[in-house]
């Protein structure tokens, strides 16, 4: 993913240097003319924006919290883009604010080659306006630069939120294709049908109703849909297939019911993952 972030500044070309534990991995940069720094305190002072992406929190702060970096950092951007909790960046944002250094805490949503082919969306947590003063890196790593919130964990909680949505659906595309398969049904037409243009209008309609806390029967309540998902538990244990998602499933639609939204829309779920109760 560094290398990744490094080939989006280069193609953006912003002016860039760079530096690694393991020398060999600038090779190819140093071949392509970009200045290797010998060390990360000679590549903080060189630089107006410090961007970090390693392995983990506590690799990051290995390389970063010693201070002879923390006085090259000071008067610096540093953006953070490394897997840690939001304790773990509250802390990097204490010990940059008493170091003097605008911290930008990131979120990556993509794999590399999105990055590569700036198609990729990185959230951030940090001051706006270091933010906005920084958006031309920013833009250039990935090409969506998101703001998401001025507190250090606002990113990186905001990434589960992506993920609790993201392997919500994977799953449940990966348990359709199981029904599929064990009964003997065409997957390349349950592909047509799950990823067909409609179904993106669906998903849209959904959140904006959320969004707007409005329930209010349209098209479907959610009694017709409890009763028509129960069908797809019923069905997997009957294939063979696991039942474990579509139990989950079924039990929040029977709370959301038992609260009263049996016959709003499917978007009043929320409700009930919003406060379980």
């Amino acid at each position: 993913m560094g290398s990744a972030l490094a080939d989006g500044l280069l193609a953006n070309e912003v002016d860039l240097r760079v530096w690694n534990r393991s020398a060999d991995k600038c090779a190819r940069y140093r071949e392509l003319g970009v200045p290797v720094a010998g060390s990360l305190e000679d590549l903080a002072v060189a630089s107006d924006v410090v961007v970090v992406c390693l392995t983990d929190h506590a690799a990051s702060m290995e390389v970063l919290q010693s201070e002879s970096v923390a006085e090259c950092l000071s008067g610096k951007v540093l953006v953070l883009l490394t897997t840690m909790t939001a304790e773990e960046s509250i802390s990097t944002g204490k010990w940059a604010e008493e170091n003097g250094v605008s911290y930008l805490e990131g979120s990556i949503l993509a794999y590399p080659a999105s990055v590569r082919s700036q198609t990729a969306m990185i959230v951030y947590a940090g001051s706006k306006n270091v933010f906005d003063s920084s958006l031309i890196v920013l833009g250039a790593m990935g090409g969506k630069p998101r703001l998401v919130g001025e507190q250090a964990g606002a990113a990186v909680q905001f990434d589960k939120a992506v993920y609790s949505s993201y392997y919500a659906r994977a799953i449940g595309l990966l348990h359709g294709a199981a029904m599929c398969e064990a009964s003997g049904a065409s997957l390349d037409v349950f592909i047509e049908a799950i990823l067909g243009p409609n179904n993106h209008t669906i998903d849209t309609k959904l959140l904006m109703r959320v969004r707007n806390r409005d329930f209010a029967l349209d098209e479907a309540s959610l009694d017709v849909h409890a009763a028509a998902y129960d069908m797809v538990f019923k069905l997997s244990e009957r294939l063979g297939v696991s039942g474990s998602l579509p139990r989950v499933i079924s039990r929040y639609f029977e709370s959301a019911r038992a609260r009263g939204f049996g016959d709003s829309e499917l978007a009043a779920v929320f409700e009930v993952l919003r406060q379980p109760g």
